[in-house]
């Protein structure tokens, strides 16, 4: 797929999500992707940048916060549409596995989210936890499910994270089963990065998340 969103997108789409017009928003979106957009690029592109915009509107005037509730509903239906189309059902059970989701703590629903799309793109069947997932209740997902990739989204500014035990804890239960670990977020824990084991790796894009994944997948 092309790489590079129109710039220009995230503009239209802005003033879309401001205005509340799901449809011609959807539009957009699932138009770019099927012109040959990447999941991933229209994640770092026209959604971020959109997106970006509207949580700022609450400096401006009171209903902003309203406006910016509505853009995530409206944006969390598109991205996942993107992930239906993505990766269909009927090729789901010959596929990898990832799993991932948001510590305890963290509320953000579109960041985990949109990297499940992106992982789906790539060709595994991505299993997306949420927001607000304790680190133990992910390990035990991950007993379960066997997953290649374990991903985590760690957006919540305002958030303690756990301490760096338990993120050392999960990362060697983690390694047991094989799997590695991909970290990212704008609130990720300068305490978490420092000195990590080989199998986990900070990406700081959707992008940087799809080239590990795909490199996960590539053969010896």
């Amino acid at each position: 797929r092309a790489r590079g969103a129109d710039p220009d997108a995230a503009t239209v789409l802005f003033d879309l999500l401001e205005r509340g017009d799901e449809a011609a928003a959807r539009a957009l979106i699932l138009g770019l992707w099927l012109e040959g957009q990447a999941v991933a690029d229209l994640v770092d592109g026209p959604l971020a940048g959109a997106l970006s915009k509207v949580g700022e509107l609450w400096r401006h005037e009171p209903v902003g916060i309203a406006i910016e509730h509505r853009a995530v509903d409206i944006t969390l239906g598109i991205v996942n549409e993107l992930r239906r189309l993505a990766h269909p059902a009927r090729a789901a059970g010959h596929a990898p596995v990832a799993l991932g989701g948001a510590p305890a703590g963290d509320p953000y629903l579109i960041p985990s989210l949109a990297a499940a799309c992106v992982l789906a793109e790539a060709g595994y069947r991505a299993i997306n936890l949420g927001p607000d997932t304790p680190l133990q209740t992910l390990a035990l997902a991950a007993q379960r499910e066997r997953p290649t990739l374990v991903w985590l989204s760690l957006s919540a500014t305002a958030t303690t994270y756990p301490p760096r035990r338990e993120w050392d804890r999960l990362f060697a239960q983690l390694r047991e089963l094989g799997a590695a670990v991909a970290l990212g977020g704008r609130a990720l824990p300068r305490e978490v990065l420092d000195g990590n084991p080989e199998h986990v790796i900070v990406c700081e894009t959707m992008r940087e998340l799809r080239a590990f994944a795909e490199g996960r997948r590539a053969p010896v």
